[in-house]
């Protein structure tokens, strides 16, 4: 979400644990339930990703989702995977913005490897 809203598009960076890769399947909506379309340019390995969306006003945000797939070598144990995404443009004020996050999460892999995020 954006308090005072963006000058330009903003770059979104995502990257994912080794271990795990991202999907088909990502969506994007913006905080009124609307379809954004968006490139989604997965890294290689599909460990990360980068896209870019549109320019935003003072209090929207954008909702995206994705899946990813966990390694068949960690089916049946429990892991933690750190998810780091960034987010770069300018601010309303045209100065550069950068806001990183860093969440950990930890899954019981009992069946498969895909979890939903």
């Amino acid at each position: 979400t954006s308090e005072e809203g963006t000058n330009g598009p903003i770059t979104i960076t995502d990257k994912m644990t080794k271990g795990l890769t991202f999907k088909k399947g990502i969506s994007v909506q913006d905080g009124s339930g609307n379809i954004v379309n968006a490139p989604f340019n997965p890294s290689s390995d599909k460990s990360s990703y980068t896209m870019t969306l549109p320019e935003m006003k003072a209090g929207d945000s954008y909702v995206i989702r994705y899946q990813c797939e966990a390694d068949v070598d960690l089916l049946g144990t429990d892991m933690t995977v750190r998810n780091t995404a960034s987010v770069t443009g300018k601010d309303s004020d045209g100065k550069d913005l950068k806001h990183e996050v860093t969440v950990d999460h930890t899954f019981d892999m009992l069946d498969n490897g895909t979890i939903t995020r």
